[in-house]
């Protein structure tokens, strides 16, 4: 697919516009896709972001992985590149019962800054009562990188969720 959005400034085409393209493909349960914009704000700055991803089904067991970068002018000779990276499963131990495991890896370049980022490990696991409700438990555990967590915070930081879900 493809798609493009006209500007919204009178006599100037660039400022407010977008642009991308995406494509998927599917079979035999293995998917793979992608995506590339662009967005230049009512300043005419821009970023640019593209994410590749890929899935894996067989039996109970789905396996995914992404990564994607966006790249944004922020003014002034100055840009902030950020990577993300994801790898994780999902397994299906009964047909009532899901355990994911899954890592995120971010990255950050700033102009005119240290680089930083994060990683986090997330466990999550997921009961269903019936067809419209869940019961679910998550683990989150994040170690960040060169002060993104801000000052005076920790650098390692651990969640927990405990929570029921009803779909009307």
């Amino acid at each position: 697919s493809a798609m493009y959005g006209f500007g919204e400034q009178a006599g100037d085409h660039k400022p407010l516009s977008s642009a991308g393209l995406a494509m998927s493909w599917e079979e035999n349960g293995t998917a793979l896709t992608g995506a590339y914009q662009n967005f230049y704000d009512n300043q005419g700055r821009k970023l640019n972001a593209w994410i590749v991803g890929t899935a894996f089904q067989s039996g109970g067991l789905r396996m995914a992985a992404t990564a994607s970068r966006s790249d944004a002018d922020t003014g002034d000779g100055t840009s902030t590149v950020q990577r993300v990276y994801s790898l994780g499963g999902t397994w299906s131990a009964t047909q009532r019962t899901d355990w994911t495991l899954a890592y995120y890896k971010v990255d950050r370049q700033r102009s005119q800054y240290s680089s930083d980022g994060y990683g986090r490990l997330v466990m999550f696991g997921e009961y269903k009562i019936a067809m419209r409700t869940r019961l679910y438990a998550e683990f989150d555990l994040t170690n960040w990188n060169n002060g993104y967590q801000g000052v005076g915070n920790q650098s390692r930081a651990r969640g927990f969720a405990l929570g029921m879900q009803h779909r009307f």
